[in-house]
């Protein structure tokens, strides 16, 4: 028998390009479609057992990555407009120098700079739709 006419180690693909066409449309059709839901699609249209992770690399070779999708809308409902806040708090340094003075005439303006002032201001805001409920610096 000739090694020609063996297969190398090739693994042959579990899906045919026209199969992994119709997992592209699938993607297209409803881009929330779940790894898990898309492996028992293949399974009952195609009679492949199919992996995650390959369904995964199919989907990596046309652009496609699948992510969880958290949907809040559900607890937005129930929770009012005056119940939802927004918290930001920034921080910054303010340095500051004095550089006015005068000299006379015909001699160099040269001063001695005083100390510097410098502060770390943090400030912090809370506010809804209604306004602003806390500010503090």
């Amino acid at each position: 028998m000739d090694r020609e006419d063996e297969a190398q180690g090739a693994r042959l693909p579990k899906l045919t390009d026209e199969q992994t066409a119709t997992v592209k449309s699938w993607v297209d059709a409803d881009c929330s479609i779940s790894l898990p839901k898309s492996k028992e699609k293949c399974h009952a249209e195609f009679g492949v057992n199919v992996s995650e992770a390959t369904l995964s690399r199919i989907m990596k070779s046309f652009s496609h990555t699948i992510k969880r999708i958290h949907t809040f809308l559900e607890l937005f409902t129930e929770v009012s407009e005056t119940q939802t806040y927004f918290l930001y708090e920034v921080g910054f340094c303010v340095v500051m120098r004095a550089k006015r003075g005068r000299s006379l005439r015909g001699t160099r303006a040269v001063q001695v700079a005083l100390g510097l002032r410098t502060r770390n201001i943090s400030i912090c805001c809370a506010m809804n739709s209604q306004g602003i409920r806390h500010y503090s610096a």
